[in-house]
């Protein structure tokens, strides 16, 4: 005996598409003329379950909405303040569109034009330390003495202009 909700290989899925599309026929009423036991794939009805009595309670769904609306929290901490698991929390937040606060947009770049080339012009600094001698890389030599460790011997300053 072959079950109610029988597998359809790629190949007849795509004659009962096709059928549908250029006969302009139900999936059921395709599957009729083809013969063929198309179970719950030509069935016309969402695939949720008509019963779930362990599903979350729509009390319980409004109580995690509005402790996201009121502080702006994840899941975790709605969890804590509700007394429920964080995942159901993130489930009634998904069910409920408020999974994801909306982005915030970017601020537009704000961009100079000038007339003339060479009117707008952007300096760039930049510090290199100065060296007494050269470092362990090129000698091989790590140590230093007290003096050169206090010894200050300053910064070089690079300036570049783009214009």
């Amino acid at each position: 005996m072959q079950s109610k909700r029988r597998w359809l290989p790629s190949w007849q899925r795509i004659e009962l598409v096709e059928k549908c599309l250029e006969h302009g026929m139900t999936r059921r009423q395709a599957a009729s003329v083809e013969e063929i036991a198309t179970g719950s794939w030509a069935e016309d009805r969402p695939s949720t379950p008509d019963r779930q009595p362990r599903l979350t309670s729509a009390q319980d769904h409004d109580r995690v909405c509005a402790a996201r609306r009121r502080t702006g929290w994840g899941p975790r901490l709605i969890a804590t303040e509700v007394q429920m698991a964080h995942s159901t929390v993130s489930r009634c937040l998904e069910r409920r569109g408020c999974s994801r606060p909306p982005r915030a947009s970017k601020e537009k770049a704000q961009r100079f034009e000038w007339p003339c080339p060479g009117d707008l012009l952007q300096m760039d600094t930049k510090r290199f330390q100065r060296f007494t001698r050269p470092g362990h890389a090129v000698t091989g030599d790590r140590h230093r003495s007290g003096v050169e460790k206090r010894m200050r011997v300053g910064d070089e300053f690079v300036h570049s202009l783009i214009g």
